[in-house]
């Protein structure tokens, strides 16, 4: 093994935390000693811990003698000269941030003041959405260096433009921080271009029960948000639930796969697919960020409606809400599995537009307001051909609208889609599941 060393100082009352590429553990960074040139600061807010931090180079250290000193000239500049190194290692730079961990706010955040300047890959985007004072900014990038991956956090600007930028490299100048027991580098705010070429990194093929044995164990900012790991998966594709969500399936559990507009225009319903990207939860709801694609001839087993478990208006008393638990793992334990429900056809009705709900139970009339329909713990279809239907031809296209004319009580498999911000449940349903349990 290459023998590479590097002496971080950094003395606070006599402790050194260090980062050092060949420590084998955490623990193994912090030991007692003395040194110079270290300062322990705070941001002007005092909500977020930085630390700042002098390399220096073995070399480098003073190690001038006593009887040295006294025979140099007065007018000299007695004291040794370091230079502070800049981080272009990603390894090296996550082991830093690993040592971050005893310095972190009460939100879970540390910054440090140690620098890093190298070419990272941009995988995918996030809005990490909570906006706390010692947070630090809400974005964030995944980026790899072809090995490893690390999330940089930045500014709303190059959120916007990295967007576009999927697959690209940029050179990532910054400095090295801890977000949420996640290792990242906060970003200087520049957008340059990098000049390497960057492969794709390994992407681990899991299951989708051991993809959410692992998101289970993620620690979550306020807003029940944070990134994950990089995974592959191998699912059936459901459905489109918007432009930007694909509901996925392995025969057990299903998974919400989240990208950018286009990305499921090129997968069809009903084929299966190995899915890479990384693991995350967003708002406490577990899913996949994706990032690419492959075609595999795999058959999944069917959907066994039989099996399903039931969901109804009893799933009101599920939801989370923000800067308060840390977890909510009923909630989060929704979105694992299809459900089943059985009842009613309805709507609700806005600006002369129809959104179709589901009863419990049979109601004459429509829904005059989306809160009426609430407030009667309907559940909110998610379908873009059982929303906003403003004529008979748009009523006719919805695959629901036969069983509101007849009032048929019916049986139909859904996917949760969230606990909506309106305070009601959306779900997705399976359009090709609906069956009639009781006819009119």
């Amino acid at each position: 093994m290459k023998n590479k060393k590097i002496l971080l100082l950094l003395c606070v009352s006599f402790i050194l935390v260090g980062c050092n590429r060949n420590s084998s553990s955490v623990s193994s960074i912090i030991s007692n000693t003395t040194s110079e040139n270290v300062t322990l600061s705070s941001n002007s807010s005092g909500n977020t811990s930085s630390i700042s931090n002098s390399y220096l180079s073995e070399s480098s250290v003073n190690t001038t003698s006593s009887n040295e000193i006294d025979n140099t000239s007065s007018g000299e500049n007695l004291s040794s000269t370091s230079e502070e190194k800049i981080l272009s290692d990603l390894e090296e730079i996550k082991e830093c941030a690993r040592g971050l961990k005893s310095s972190v706010n009460d939100l879970g955040v540390a910054e440090s003041n140690v620098k890093v300047s190298l070419d990272l890959k941009i995988l995918s985007v996030f809005d990490m959405i909570t906006t706390k004072n010692g947070m630090g900014n809400r974005y964030k990038l995944l980026m790899s260096d072809g090995n490893g991956f690390i999330y940089v956090k930045t500014n709303a600007d190059v959120y916007q433009k990295a967007k576009s930028r999927i697959g690209q490299t940029l050179n990532i100048q910054g400095t090295v921080s801890l977000y949420c027991d996640l290792e990242e580098i906060t970003h200087d705010g520049t957008f340059n271009l990098g000049s390497k070429s960057i492969p794709d990194p390994e992407f681990k093929k899991v299951s989708l029960e051991e993809a959410y044995a692992y998101t289970d164990e993620i620690t979550l900012n306020g807003k029940g948000c944070n990134g994950g790991t990089l995974v592959q998966v191998e699912c059936k594709y459901l459905g489109k639930m918007d432009d930007t969500n694909g509901l996925f399936f392995d025969g057990e559990y299903i998974i919400n796969v989240h990208g950018d507009s286009k990305f499921l225009n090129s997968l069809k319903i009903g084929s299966s697919y190995a899915l890479n990207g990384a693991l995350n939860v967003f708002n406490f709801r577990p899913g996949l960020q994706y990032y690419s694609f492959s075609s595999i001839e795999k058959e999944f087993s069917s959907i066994d409606v039989s099996k399903l478990e039931l969901m109804d208006d009893s799933a009101y008393s599920i939801k989370y809400e923000v800067d308060k638990l840390s977890k909510y793992p009923e909630y989060s334990n929704m979105f694992k599995k299809l459900r089943k429900i059985e009842g009613y056809v309805n709507y609700y009705v806005k600006d002369s537009k129809y959104y179709t709900v589901f009863d419990k139970e049979y109601k004459e009339e429509y829904y005059n307001a989306y809160t009426n329909a609430m407030n009667a713990k309907a559940l909110f279809f998610k379908n873009e051909s059982m929303v906003n239907l403003s004529s008979e031809i748009g009523l006719s296209k919805n695959p629901l609208h036969e069983h509101y004319v007849s009032g048929n009580k019916v049986s139909i498999v859904v996917a949760p889609y969230l606990w909506n911000t309106n305070k009601y449940w959306q779900v997705y349903a399976l359009e090709n599941s609906i069956t009639i349990i009781d006819a009119q």
